[in-house]
């Protein structure tokens, strides 16, 4: 449990820093994975060899790693609210970091950039996507 928090919050780190995170899918999106509850998350991974390790088994044709910059991503999160689809964290050998509600996870990402750099950090070009999300 501690080394799934750890990673978790090396996750959020680090796709703050990058300003990019990394799932599975096609070209048409992301390939979501449904927990032993009947829910659908959304896996992302801090790096590209993560995401590849993690799915290059299992892989459907015409599936592959995705980059996702964070701005683009931060556009998506009020759609995935409606969806009621969760954020499976740093999966990594069929274990989940952490799994967030949209709103918990634009949380998460919100926290992990320092108050004085909110303004200035490159993928905040939509702030607006993230207060759709935010309580």
């Amino acid at each position: 449990m501690a080394a799934n928090k750890s990673r978790a919050a090396a996750f959020f780190r680090h796709v703050v820093e990058q300003g990019v995170c990394f799932s599975w899918g096609t070209d048409e999106g992301v390939t979501p994975w449904e927990d032993r509850n009947g829910d659908t998350l959304l896996p992302l991974w801090p790096d590209e060899a993560s995401a590849s390790s993690e799915n290059q088994d299992d892989g459907e044709p015409g599936e592959r790693v995705l980059e996702r910059p964070l701005d683009e991503l931060v556009s998506s999160l009020r759609r995935w609210a409606d969806a009621d689809v969760g954020i499976a964290v740093h999966p990594v050998d069929g274990h989940i970091a952490g799994t967030y509600s949209v709103r918990d996870f634009a949380t998460r990402l919100l926290d992990e950039v320092p108050q004085d750099q909110r303004e200035s950090a490159a993928w905040m070009n939509d702030p607006a996507g993230l207060a759709r999300v935010l309580p």
